[in-house]
């Protein structure tokens, strides 16, 4: 019995070695700027193994360096509760940033679907979903298209000077 649990978990662990430093070898540079986020996501955010995650749009700005070539991704920030939140200005204001990104094609998908949220007595629009970054208000985001996603992970971001 102790053989198979032995076996069982080396074999766990060579895939978790494996995935986990697949992950790094893949992750590419984009500049862009943060024009949305979901904002219900935080707030429902049930910690997982002690882990969040927060999703926003980027508008990049040289979409030719992706595989994709999509002027907006979504953005799917993961962290241990342990790591750093993200940076206080970091959807307050319109900088661009560069970050270090991996894709997660699974989590690929249109906003449209939480494009609102609707008070249930009068189907009336209560908040608006993504809400917009400062500066990006009239930003025109395609949430009817499905958007390339993209994972980015503490201390893979930095401010840029513009």
């Amino acid at each position: 019995m102790n053989f198979f649990i032995s076996i069982t978990l080396t074999i766990l662990l060579t895939f978790l070695v494996t995935v986990v430093g697949s992950d790094k070898s893949k992750k590419i540079e984009i500049s862009g700027y943060v024009v949305a986020r979901d904002v219900l996501m935080p707030l429902m955010n049930t910690t997982y193994h002690n882990m969040t995650s927060e999703l926003f749009i980027v508008r990049v700005e040289k979409p030719r360096e992706l595989a994709e070539q999509s002027r907006y991704i979504k953005v799917s920030y993961q962290r241990w509760m342990s790591d750093p939140y993200l940076p206080d200005d970091f959807f307050e204001s319109n900088k661009m940033w560069r970050l270090k990104v991996s894709r997660k094609p699974d989590c690929d998908g249109s906003m449209k679907k939480m494009a609102t949220v609707n008070d249930k007595d009068t189907n009336q629009p209560v908040l608006p979903l993504p809400k917009r970054t400062p500066g990006f208000e009239s930003e025109p985001i395609p949430l009817g298209e499905v958007l390339p996603c993209y994972v980015l992970s503490p201390k893979d971001m930095k401010s840029l000077k513009h």
